[in-house]
């Protein structure tokens, strides 16, 4: 009898003692994130840590709106919304694109073309994948892969004049496409 009210004494102690450090554990860590968050608001004066929401339909198993963490990519939007459908057509995307608060992505499904952000009646060509471009006067395959190869070396372009510095992209293609296309 005594033995068993050791025994029994042993295992609350032991349980209570994993509880605590579970707690403490997992309490330093959210502590960790606000110090983080904080840290960064006082080094750039802003609250631009957190880049804010995107939207995603389509060929996703959970379509909607969801949280972005710094430097998150398509993937991980992706990954948010519960991962791609069986019909979802990845080929015309740029899993390793930027996303940015308040895009709009659109996973298509197979045999459908892309897009990725459409801004009012304007291509973004920041997110816009293959087939997307595709649609602009005077852009063709390679052309549109020249233009995708060209953000994915330099960045996001800063203006929708930077696309003239993509191979195939002269002042005559420009002038066809400007009107269509935006920077986001």
């Amino acid at each position: 009898m005594l033995m068993r009210k050791i025994f029994l004494y042993l295992s609350v102690v032991l349980c209570c003692a994993i509880m605590f450090i579970t707690w403490y554990a997992f309490g330093r860590q959210k502590n960790s994130l606000a110090v983080t968050y904080a840290e960064s608001i006082e080094q750039t004066g802003t609250q631009s840590a957190l880049p804010g929401k995107a939207y995603i339909t389509g060929q996703v198993v959970n379509p909607g709106v969801y949280e972005l963490e710094p430097g998150d990519r398509l993937e991980n939007l992706i990954e948010r919304a519960g991962g791609l459908t069986f019909d979802a057509d990845t080929d015309g995307l740029n899993l390793a694109e930027l996303i940015s608060d308040e895009q709009s992505v659109n996973i298509p499904k197979k045999g459908e073309s892309a897009q990725t952000e459409v801004h009012g009646a304007k291509i973004n060509i920041n997110s816009a994948g293959k087939n997307e471009l595709m649609l602009l006067p005077g852009i063709g395959e390679k052309t549109a892969a020249a233009v995708i190869e060209y953000r994915e070396k330099n960045g996001p372009f800063k203006n929708i004049d930077e696309i003239k510095n993509v191979y195939n992209i002269g002042e005559k293609t420009f002038d066809k496409i400007k009107e269509e296309i935006c920077v986001r």
